[in-house]
């Protein structure tokens, strides 16, 4: 297979795109937005970088909009360590604060007033937290809780 690689750069819009030409042997020009922001392109040998360029004009609301999405996507991985202790402070906070203001409260009823708390200063904060993850940590919160209430 003789393939020929190049990277190019386009103008879509009013942003620069930097994306990856590769001719090989393919009846369509093949559009790719990948999501760590690379945008590949793939034609027959016989299309020309004019032409390949004209319809990836036609295409700058999809690649701009996917571009978007995966940049939106983008976590910097340092802050995500970060917000896995930040997690589980938040909700062994809400915990203990759910414990001192709803003594009256009980079982489920109790754990639904700590989750709804720990989900609304996750939001607050922009941290991510999936449903199931925020019941772990809370489980294992009130685990630590109980072990050190009962010694």
């Amino acid at each position: 297979t003789n393939n020929i690689n190049m990277i190019k750069e386009i103008h879509l819009k009013d942003r620069k795109i930097e994306y990856e030409l590769q001719y090989k042997t393919v009846k369509n020009i093949n559009l790719r937005v990948k999501p760590d922001g690379k945008v590949c392109v793939s034609a027959s040998r016989r299309v020309s970088v004019e032409f390949i360029e004209k319809f990836m004009q036609s295409k700058a609301d999809f690649i701009l909009k996917a571009l978007e999405k995966y940049d939106a996507m983008k976590v910097d991985p340092l802050k995500e360590y970060f917000s896995e202790k930040e997690k589980r402070e938040i909700i062994k906070n809400a915990v203990s604060a759910v414990e001192q203001c709803c003594r009256d409260k009980h079982g489920e009823e109790k754990f639904k007033e700590a989750t709804t708390s720990v989900k609304k200063v996750l939001r607050d904060k922009k941290i991510t937290a999936s449903d199931t993850e925020i019941r772990i940590i809370i489980e294992s919160v009130l685990a630590e809780h109980n072990d050190a209430f009962h010694k």
